[in-house]
């Protein structure tokens, strides 16, 4: 039966069982089940196509496009990767920047410009897929890829045209820009890009195990080559001091709230931002003969705030201007591995960093914002939790800044170098952009001789 009848009779009887039953209903949920399951043919023919693509790419004798669809820089987590590529005689890597479609139009473009700028700034192969003097996208066709990674597996997210069910007569990547370390095990396994990628790139056989546990087509696409957003913490260069940093003679603290302020009663609203907004700029202030603090928002945190009725667009704006100007603090919305490397402490509420900033083995304080926040990670993320020193006020904060950081009464320390010891130890004695790069130069053939 083709897929747009399917879709259609499952938006009928979805409808009727709403009005009938409520979106909460035992029914639609069976009925969603029935309808991933009818899809499952659809994602089988689509991994054949694959399998044919790649016996042709094999005798291909020219250099291979690889494209990068990226929507955030704050969340590239590809430059070793993408350099280890650049550096090879077979790909022509290429970043192409594409849309946040959840952003109004102004700022939709406004971020993409910046996002576009920082590759530019750094020597990247990138292009635009909007050109505003034409007012026209870019079509992928047109670029001619021949291998394309996904960097965001969220379908909505952007605009359909660049989303992996559009593009599968090219070899597709999906490489996570997160570590997953929650219980949301449909979420991060079991979307539509786990399911219709070639290949789906996760951190460890645990993961994997996990993948072919809750993914429609079993896991068929994964494999375990390790996490590219850690490569340049466990493989570290000597590292630049970002300039954003004003001040030599002081401790260096990163504050990095999450985006999820919504009220609702959730264990997945990390963010403590609207509590902590002036707390941390008053603490900056009396602190300021002793720390300098980076303010490190993640990327959605002023688009959803800009939508917050008590904040807003000029609120935001003027909150972002008084980090940008204090003396002792800035604003960062960059990438972040030489912040991180020439950081003392991080305080955070976030996702990714609750694993991410302990490769660095600096203390980490976690604010809580949710007393149930363990019940939603995994046995990974508890662990990592179990690594920071924990805030749910005001003075668990000044404690951590005092004791911790000032005075460096670091009691996690050797917790830390467990978790990374047990967790995150690279696989194959290589960095993961490493392993990536040798699986795809193994699947198509081609030599391989380069080291992070």
């Amino acid at each position: 039966m083709p897929k747009f009848i399917l879709s259609s009779m499952y938006l009928f009887l979805k409808q009727i069982i709403q009005k009938v039953f409520g979106n909460n209903s035992k029914i639609l949920l069976f009925l969603k089940k029935v309808k991933r399951k009818s899809y499952l043919p659809f994602y089988y023919i689509i991994y054949f196509k694959y399998r044919y693509k790649v016996k042709h790419l094999k005798k291909v004798d020219r250099v291979l496009n690889v494209l990068f669809l990226v929507i955030h820089h704050s969340v590239w987590k590809y430059e070793v990767l993408y350099k280890l590529m650049k550096n090879h005689k077979a790909f022509n890597p290429i970043v192409l920047v594409i849309p946040n479609i959840g952003f109004d139009n102004d700022t939709m473009i406004k971020d993409m410009n910046s996002t576009f700028s920082f590759f530019k700034e750094k020597g990247y192969n990138v292009l635009k897929s909007y050109n505003e003097s034409l007012s026209s996208w870019i079509s992928i066709k047109e670029m001619k890829p021949d291998l394309i990674m996904f960097t965001n597996p969220y379908s909505g997210l952007t605009k359909p045209e660049y989303f992996v069910n559009k593009l599968t007569n090219y070899l597709t990547y999906y490489i996570p820009y997160a570590y997953n370390h929650e219980e949301r095990h449909e979420l991060n396994f079991n979307q539509k890009m786990h399911n219709l990628v070639f290949c789906y790139v996760v951190e460890s056989e645990f993961h994997k195990k996990l993948a072919c546990k809750y993914s429609d087509v079993n896991g068929i696409n994964v494999k375990p080559l390790g996490y590219p957003g850690i490569d340049e913490l466990l493989f570290p260069k000597i590292p630049i001091l970002p300039s954003s940093w004003k001040t030599s003679n002081k401790k260096r603290i990163i504050w990095a709230p999450h985006h999820t302020i919504e009220p609702e009663e959730n264990i997945y609203n990390y963010s403590n931002f609207l509590e902590y907004a002036p707390i941390m700029i008053e603490l900056a202030k009396a602190f300021q003969n002793h720390l300098e603090i980076s303010f490190k928002p993640h990327p959605l945190l002023k688009p959803k705030l800009y939508k917050t009725p008590s904040w807003g667009v000029e609120k935001t704006d003027e909150y972002y201007h008084i980090w940008g100007n204090m003396p002792n603090g800035h604003v960062n919305e960059s990438d972040y591995i030489d912040l991180f490397l020439t950081s003392d402490a991080i305080i955070h509420d976030s996702g990714s960093f609750l694993v991410e900033y302990l490769c660095v083995n600096k203390p980490a304080l976690y604010q809580i914002r949710n007393i149930k926040i363990k019940d939603g990670l995994g046995e990974i993320g508890k662990q990592a939790l179990d690594c920071h020193y924990k805030a749910y006020s005001k003075d668990d904060v000044i404690n951590f800044i005092d004791n911790v950081v000032l005075k460096e009464t670091d009691e996690l320390k050797i917790n830390r170098e467990a978790f990374v010891k047990q967790f995150l130890s690279p696989l194959n004695n290589k960095c993961a952009s490493e392993n990536i790069m040798e699986d795809i130069c193994k699947t198509l053939n081609i030599s391989y001789f380069f080291r992070c």
